[in-house]
């Protein structure tokens, strides 16, 4: 399944962002949470409980719903979280440098 991921990286539309969220929550479900999501358009993906423990930079998750997500010790550089719902979500130990969290709700840091 993580190969999936690798087919709609880089794409940028609203069914890449839905296939994607889907397979990332399949993954979770089974446990699985060191996949990359480098590149990856999640644009107003539903990734509620999100668990990645691998690398998400240059990640498009504006208007993500993003509550409960953990993404504590990655590199989340250059990704971008404006207007995404990041209530209880937890990005400690991550690197955030030049990353977009305009209009986004309830940062944990």
């Amino acid at each position: 399944m993580k190969k999936s991921l690798m087919i709609f990286r880089d794409w940028e539309s609203q069914e890449a962002s839905r296939r994607l969220s889907g397979i990332i929550r399949r993954l979770n479900n089974k446990g699985v949470y060191d996949f990359a999501l480098n590149c990856c358009y999640l644009n107003n993906g539903n990734l509620w409980d999100l668990k990645c423990t691998y690398e998400a930079a240059y990640v498009d998750f504006s208007g993500a719903n993003l509550r409960g997500a953990i993404l504590q010790n990655i590199s989340l550089d250059n990704s971008s979280f404006e207007n995404a719902d990041l209530l209880n979500a937890k990005f400690n130990g991550s690197c955030l440098s030049k990353t977009n969290f305009e209009k986004s709700r309830s940062i944990w840091c």
